[in-house]
């Protein structure tokens, strides 16, 4: 693109690109009437605001000036750094309800990758440069696979979702997931975590996330009007993939629940913090790092764990792996079969081999 064609496409939208003098030094000035989107975009590009000449500047650096002009006449928008186009991939991803930590990590990993590329303009990228960047952040940052999966996830949505390239184009390479076993605690080490608690409180949280293979976000969220006492069910409401159900109410919990109610009284969530609302979860993670220590369980494992062992001593007392399915919230019964990784119902009715021999000692 030619200086006067650059020039041309910043004055189509209203900005009058000028050679000033700033502080004896040569620079471009760009004179448009206020907006904070523009002053975005031209900071991204290290554009700082003259006050004495009352407008924006850049070095003088026509690769700049070009693809400040292709961004502003790009009718499907870039992502560069710090741009107001990022707006578009949090707006989508707030329409197509995304939870705020999802956009969180999607924004983190997408910012690390315009990051990398620089100056260049995001929608010219090609599949091999964006692969060449994920063998980089495997070989070269250490990332993990799961790690890997959500950059990939972020990206195909900035170019799929928001720029509406085709998905063929972008279909990139995933890294292949290791299959680890998740932590489980025996009952015995479950039964000493909740004992090492005097505190009502804290054990009832424990015990009701154990009870009823509750996720952390889970315990917290609960309100009284959760608990159905007459059905012997907890309703759980907008989980994990904004779905709502319902799991068991235990009958050793209820009474203990009850006790609980009475102490402390609590308004709205089941539990709640001091200045009221709902729990911590940093602070419930904190408690059961705490009990573990007292009980003198040593395995790794926080929370989520109850939850791990919750499914996994269903499927060893019998219970069916599809039942779990549901208990547990999860779409895929893939997602239930790892359980059946870590139960020991199976395994234990195996005689080795070395049992059968009739060995002389």
């Amino acid at each position: 693109m030619t200086g006067k064609a650059i020039k041309k496409a910043l004055e189509h939208h209203g900005i009058s690109p000028k050679t000033i003098n700033h502080y004896n030094e040569s620079v471009i000035g760009l004179f448009f009437k206020p907006d904070n989107d523009l002053n975005s975009v031209i900071k991204s590009f290290g554009g700082r605001y003259s006050a004495s000449c009352k407008c924006w500047y850049i070095q003088k650096n026509k690769i700049k000036l070009q693809n400040l002009a292709n961004i502003l006449s790009e009718s499907s928008g870039y992502i560069v750094h710090g741009s107001y186009e990022k707006k578009n991939m949090i707006r989508l991803l707030e329409l197509k309800s995304y939870s705020p930590s999802t956009i969180k990590v999607y924004i983190d990993a997408f910012n690390a990758f315009i990051d990398h590329f620089d100056e260049r303009i995001i929608s010219q990228i090609s599949k091999n440069e964006i692969e060449d960047y994920l063998l980089h952040l495997a070989k070269n940052k250490k990332q993990s696979e799961t790690s890997i999966h959500g950059v990939i996830n972020a990206i195909k949505f900035y170019y799929e979702q928001v720029l509406k390239k085709p998905k063929e184009f972008y279909e990139l390479q995933r890294p292949k997931k290791p299959i680890k076993n998740v932590t489980v605690f025996s009952e015995n080490e479950v039964t000493k975590i909740i004992d090492a608690i005097s505190n009502i409180k804290h054990k009832s949280m424990l015990m009701i996330g154990y009870a009823a293979g509750l996720r952390i976000s889970e315990i917290v969220s609960l309100k009284i009007k959760d608990i159905d006492s007459e059905r012997m069910m907890l309703h759980i409401r907008n989980a994990k993939g904004k779905k709502d159900r319902e799991v068991i109410l235990s009958q050793t919990l209820l009474p203990i629940l009850r006790d609980y109610y009475k102490k402390f009284k609590p308004k709205e969530y089941l539990f709640e913090g001091q200045q009221g609302g709902a729990y911590s979860a940093r602070s419930l993670q904190l408690i059961i790092k705490q009990a573990k220590g007292k009980a003198g369980v040593k395995k790794e494992g926080s929370i989520h764990a109850f939850r791990h062992s919750f499914a996994t001593h269903l499927l060893e007392g019998g219970t069916d792996l599809t039942i779990i399915q549901k208990l547990l919230g999860h779409n895929d019964i893939k997602t239930t079969l790892r359980y059946t990784h870590v139960s020991n119902a199976t395994l234990q009715k195996v005689v080795s081999p070395l049992d059968k021999l009739n060995l002389k000692f």
